[in-house]
């Protein structure tokens, strides 16, 4: 083993949990430094100041020096007790026109209220597509408004407020919404601005002529009118509560339940933030979930554990790794989720795994066999499903856990989170071997010098972008979470998922029509 990696090993061995998790929270800055007037916008519609943010690193470049978080915030808040997403234009980036991340962002959050049937609140101020990279967004924009057109179709309740110019792609925000509010005096929608109206055809207006709120008062677009901001959130709530007649989102959570754990931070201390050292996985269940739990098959199988659980009396089924996922703890897993699928519980995966056993004996166990089928029950369930990566999520473990392309519910990592085909020493090595190979082939044999060369910039390529900044950057996830508020967080969606089937409406054959 080189001395290098003892040495890191040792340095990975000082670390806990809690403290790699700390460091890096300090590093986010709060919501009204990146999004100053959507925040302020949103702050004024919601009951209280508790938000909960969603997709927070999207288009975030940290080793470039980029902080630009895509220009759009999102989030669950409350209005009138209601549990709603937030879709919130940031005007002082490039006006609140929508770049690729921001579409990915927006994207996602139409995806997630779908999903558990939550009305959406957009706060509209955009200049359209960012024609610098129309490229990469000209057809990707175009499933948001088919999204709402699909949600309206759903019954899902979608408002728009428009506070200044919403142009383009920004007025069909506008326009496809089932009920809008505009600002006398701010609120511009149109299609093409001034400008270009006056390159394409000649005609000359005013913004306020060619989108005001007198004009789409008569346009039809306009539902409501009102002259100042603070007029907006008794409309709002009358709308939900009154019109759409949605109900008041309700706790299912035991109050009297209580973390059984006597000391929650010195267990978080006590355990290795190291990717590459399997965690004291069942401790961190027991900080996890309440007090009366079981496991699963505990005395066999055990590279994967699984228990029937619960948080804060929400009832939900665990799977966590502890070891290389082997054939039989797949087919384990396989009946666990069966299990969970006739009691209709939901689950939760503790992902930290290095992936499949590989080797002979594990080809010749049929683990091929096995995994293939733990991705078809992971995938075909229709539980809702929450992914929690804590460590390492590499190879086919990842899919086998629940990672993003197998449609969980949502997705959330903790700071100690790495997402890779494989680790940073492995793919290093290997892809140095095959750079040897190509250069022998072609007569040209690399120095030793050159092989080091090529190891090391492999080896940080791979470092940097399994990291989880980078991650969650790419929407590969839907947000870093604090280890400390992991157990908060887990029982606010489990409330989601038992209340999601009480608000569907009957679906129409389409969406809300607006009719001048």
């Amino acid at each position: 083993m080189p001395i290098s990696y003892l040495v890191n090993d040792l340095i990975y061995m000082q670390e806990n949990i809690l403290q790699k998790s700390s460091d890096f929270l300090k590093t986010l800055t709060d919501i009204p430094d990146r999004f100053p007037v959507a925040w302020e916008r949103v702050s004024m519609l919601m009951d209280s100041s508790n938000f909960f943010e969603l997709a927070s690193l999207v288009g975030y470049a940290p080793h470039s020096g980029s902080t630009n978080q895509a220009n759009v915030l999102t989030g669950l808040g409350y209005v009138s007790q209601r549990l709603c997403f937030f879709i919130a234009h940031e005007p002082t980036k490039l006006a609140g026109a929508m770049t690729p991340s921001s579409i990915e962002k927006v994207l996602r959050a139409q995806e997630i209220a779908a999903q558990q049937a939550l009305p959406i609140i957009y706060l509209v101020q955009s200049a359209g597509l960012d024609l610098r990279q129309q490229a990469g967004g000209f057809v990707a924009v175009g499933k948001i408004f088919a999204n709402m057109a699909r949600l309206s179709k759903q019954g899902i309740p979608q408002v728009s407020i428009c506070y200044g110019t919403a142009t383009a792609g920004g007025a069909y925000m506008v326009g496809m919404a089932d009920f809008t509010i505009l600002l006398a005096n701010q609120s511009q929608v149109f299609l093409a601005g001034p400008n270009l109206v006056s390159y394409a055809i000649g005609e000359r207006n005013t913004p306020e002529q060619l989108g005001g709120t007198l004009l789409h008062q008569h346009s039809g677009l306009a539902d409501v009118v009102v002259n100042a901001v603070d007029e907006i959130q008794p409309i709002l709530q009358n709308w939900l509560v009154c019109e759409k007649q949605w109900p008041v989102f309700k706790s299912y959570q035991n109050s009297a339940s209580q973390p059984h754990t006597a000391d929650f931070i010195a267990s978080l201390k006590s355990i290795s933030s190291d990717y590459r050292r399997m965690f004291a996985m069942p401790e961190l269940v027991h900080m996890l979930v309440d007090e009366s739990y079981h496991a699963y098959k505990p005395s066999s199988h055990t590279k994967m554990l699984c228990y029937f659980a619960s948080i804060k009396g929400c009832p939900v089924g665990v799977i966590a790794n502890l070891a290389p996922i082997d054939t039989q703890s797949a087919y384990k897993v396989v009946q666990f989720i069966e299990r969970c699928e006739r009691a209709g519980t939901p689950l939760l995966f503790m992902m930290h795994t290095t992936g499949f056993q590989v080797g002979r004996d594990a080809e010749r166990s049929g683990i091929i066999n096995a995994g293939s089928r733990l991705i078809q029950a992971v995938t075909n369930t229709e539980l809702p499903k929450i992914t929690l990566q804590i460590g390492g999520a590499f190879g086919a473990g990842y899919y086998a856990m629940c990672g993003r392309p197998f449609s969980a519910d949502v997705v959330f990592s903790w700071p100690t989170a790495k997402l890779a085909v494989m680790g940073p020493e492995a793919g290093a090595q290997l892809l140095t071997s095959l750079k040897v190979q190509s250069s022998l082939k072609r007569g040209k044999p690399l120095s030793s010098q050159e092989k080091k060369s090529f190891y090391d910039t492999m080896h940080a390529d791979i470092t940097q972008k399994m990291d989880v900044a980078y991650t969650s950057a790419q929407l590969w996830d839907d947000g870093i979470i604090d280890p400390l508020e992991t157990r908060d967080k887990l029982a606010f969606w489990l409330d989601i998922f038992a209340q999601r089937n009480k608000c569907l409406q009957k679906g129409k054959d389409y969406g809300l029509p607006r009719i001048h």
